[in-house]
């Protein structure tokens, strides 16, 4: 009897033992959780914005503000469309950069309010096509776009000529090609890959729109927004910006 009251206690204090441990576990997971939150960032593939490796200017620019609320990224670029799809869906956590407005066609997205930059949409021609000058002047052209940049769909959904491309290389391809006349794109990302055509392509006029662009986070981390729109205004008040911005040999407008 003996044996089996001091093995009763034995077990009663291990039982205690237990729990206290399993409460220190708890806390102590809690407190460090932020330490190792991870989320999944995707992007489209626009260098040198974004390049899907973390050092683009917008990569760079969203590791540094995660970072301050104490959360590391994984960075992936996928096609437009997926990536937008897969971050209104949650399999993804944030998508990288895009025009603002864009929750009325994806419900589960919210909007960073502070952007990140101005994204000049910008026609590319062959070097022997006139200048394009506004929407008008792209007239009967044959004009390229690439899937899922929303923006250009919605000004060019009427275009009796339009083509609609998965990514910038088909796209540039084709208008290499004379399969397209304008291809519509980022003037500095569209500039760097028409470097090597240089003496066949060229930038055919001013931007034809000017659109900031804005981080977007899937609606169950709408949490994070508001310190995320601290995090993005500190770094361009600190210097942080400005510091990662001199560091790409491209111009870049910022406001």
């Amino acid at each position: 009897m003996k044996f089996k009251k001091h093995s009763s206690h034995l077990v009663g204090k291990l039982s205690r033992l237990l729990i206290a441990t399993g409460v220190f576990l708890i806390i102590a997971s809690t407190t460090t959780a932020r330490a190792d939150d991870k989320l999944y960032v995707t992007t489209i593939l626009i260098p040198p914005l974004a390049n899907g490796s973390g050092t683009g200017f917008v990569e760079r620019l969203a590791i540094e503000a995660f970072s301050r609320l104490n959360y590391k990224i994984e960075i992936s670029a996928v096609p437009p469309e997926r990536s937008l799809v897969n971050v209104d869906t949650g399999i993804e956590d944030v998508e990288l950069f895009r025009v603002s407005g864009l929750e009325k066609l994806y419900p589960n997205l919210r909007m960073v309010q502070e952007p990140l930059f101005i994204m000049d949409f910008s026609p590319f021609t062959r070097t022997s096509l006139v200048e394009a000058t506004d929407w008008k002047s792209l007239g009967s052209w044959r004009v390229g776009i690439i899937r899922g940049w929303k923006i250009l769909e919605k000004h060019l959904s009427q275009h009796p000529h339009l083509k609609i491309f998965n990514n910038a290389d088909k796209l540039f391809e084709a208008l290499l090609k004379d399969k397209i006349d304008v291809a519509m794109y980022g003037r500095i990302t569209g500039l760097q890959h028409i470097e090597q055509f240089k003496n066949f392509l060229q930038l055919a006029g001013p931007p034809l729109l000017q659109k900031k662009m804005h981080m977007y986070l899937n609606k169950k981390h709408k949490a994070l927004l508001e310190p995320l729109n601290q995090a993005l205004r500190n770094m361009k008040q600190d210097g942080t910006y400005q510091k990662i911005q001199s560091e790409f040999d491209t111009e870049i407008e910022t406001e």
